[in-house]
C-alpha cells in the first residue's frame, strides 16, 4: 500500500507552490468575505447620474466548498513543511548538492537518520536489507552490518568511514532515492487532503463555468 502512494519529490511542485501555499490567507478571508456578501444581500441599487443601475451580487459558488478547500490545501501544505524532508525540499540534483558545500558525511548522517526514522512503520520500507546495501556497496565501512539497527546508536565508526570518491554522486542519488519514500503515513495524509481540496475546487470552477454559461 505505501508503496504506491506519490513520494516527497512528487509532492515538492505542490509544497512549494506559492498558489497552493496563499490558501493560508483564504482561511482568514473567505468567512469575512462571506458575511459581508451576506450583510449586503444579493443585490445593491446604484444610481449614477438619475440612471439606476442593479448589481448582482450573489456569487455563483458555495462559500463553505471554497473554504474547505483551502483548509485540505493549507493543510497539505503544512504537513509537507513540517514533515517533508529538507534534502528533498532544498536539492534538485548532485549538483546542487554539491555547490552547498556539504560533505560526504552528511550523506552517511542523512542515509542512518532515515532508515532509524523508519523504524515507526510496519513493514519498514526501509529494510535491514536495504541498509546493508548501502553500508556494503556505497561506504568503505568493514565492521559488523548486523550491530547497526534501527534502534541501536550509530557508531560513530560509520559515520567516519568515508564514501569513495568515484562513488559519490552515485551515493547521492542512493540516499535521495531513499529520502523520496520516508514517512508514508505523512504523504498518504498528503494525498487525501490534495485530493479533498482539489476535488472542493473542482466543483467551485463547475458551479463558476455553469453559471457563465446560463448569462451568456
Amino acid at each position: 500500500m505505501w508503496k504506491h502512494v506519490p513520494n516527497w519529490h512528487s509532492f515538492k511542485s505542490l509544497g512549494k507552490s506559492k498558489v497552493i501555499r496563499s490558501s493560508y490567507w483564504w482561511l482568514f478571508l473567505a468567512p469575512m468575505l462571506a458575511k459581508v456578501f451576506e450583510a449586503t444581500g444579493d443585490e445593491i441599487i446604484v444610481t449614477i447620474l438619475n440612471a439606476t443601475f442593479k448589481i448582482t451580487l450573489k456569487l455563483p459558488f458555495s462559500w463553505s466548498l471554497f473554504y474547505f478547500s483551502a483548509v485540505c490545501f493549507a493543510a497539505a501544505s503544512l504537513i509537507y513543511l513540517v514533515r517533508g524532508p529538507q534534502m528533498i525540499d532544498v536539492y534538485e540534483n548532485f549538483e546542487d548538492w554539491g555547490k552547498s558545500g556539504r560533505d560526504q558525511t552528511s550523506l552517511i548522517r542523512g542515509f542512518l537518520f532515515a532508515y532509524r526514522d523508519d523504524s515507526g512503520m510496519s513493514p519498514n520500507i526501509i529494510s535491514d536489507k536495504t541498509k546493508d546495501y548501502f553500508l556494503k556497496h556505497h561506504l568503505e565501512y568493514k565492521g559488523d552490518f548486523s550491530k547497526i539497527t534501527k534502534k541501536l546508536r550509530i557508531p560513530m565508526s560509520v559515520i567516519k568511514s568515508g564514501i569513495p570518491k568515484d562513488n559519490l554522486k552515485a551515493t547521492y542519488y542512493y540516499v535521495f532515492d531513499t529520502y523520496k519514500i520516508i514517512r508514508s503515513k505523512a504523504r498518504l495524509l498528503m494525498l487525501v487532503f490534495y485530493t479533498i481540496g482539489f476535488a472542493c475546487f473542482s466543483i467551485v470552477l463547475v458551479q463558476n463555468f455553469i453559471y457563465v454559461c446560463k448569462y451568456l
